[in-house]
């Protein structure tokens, strides 16, 4: 049996930062969702087994992933409605501050939704638009570059 030196964390991290380093912008938008989901669903589990580090790890993951995807907007561009992803962005951070106080787990999972729900548009946005090959307006909609890391 071959063993590869690190957990499956570990692995998992360095494949993650591969993609990262070579996505063109709109697939950066989907990583960082997912990023934030998987975060908001481990904390979940965390909060279940009182792990009480483990899912403020996890919570602040998310926070960071939103954080990321709230600097990302750009507002001139997309006017009134990238403001109100702007909004709901800021609210999801909070509601994941008070989650991690209480440690509750519905407020975690309440965040999880909406970040699925959005996760699930935009894929929709890019697979029409790649489809009639308009790409690069969805790409001035999404910003700069993002920063996930810690």
């Amino acid at each position: 049996m071959i063993r590869v030196a690190g957990n499956d964390k570990d692995i998992r991290n360095m494949y993650l930062m591969q993609e990262i380093l070579t996505a063109p912008k709109e697939k950066l938008l989907l990583i960082t969702y997912r990023i934030a989901i998987g975060a908001c669903q481990r904390a979940v589990e965390a909060i279940e087994k009182k792990d009480h580090e483990e899912a403020n790890h996890e919570i602040k993951t998310a926070q960071q992933a939103i954080r990321e995807l709230r600097f990302a907007l750009r507002t001139e561009e997309g006017g009134e409605w990238a403001e109100q992803l702007g909004r709901l962005y800021d609210f999801m951070y909070a509601h994941l501050v008070e989650a991690n106080v209480e440690k509750n787990s519905q407020k975690v999972q309440e965040i999880q939704r909406l970040l699925q729900e959005l996760l699930s548009a935009w894929e929709e946005v890019f697979q029409k638009l790649e489809q009639e090959n308009k790409v690069s307006v969805a790409r001035e909609l999404v910003g700069g570059g993002l920063n996930i890391s810690g």
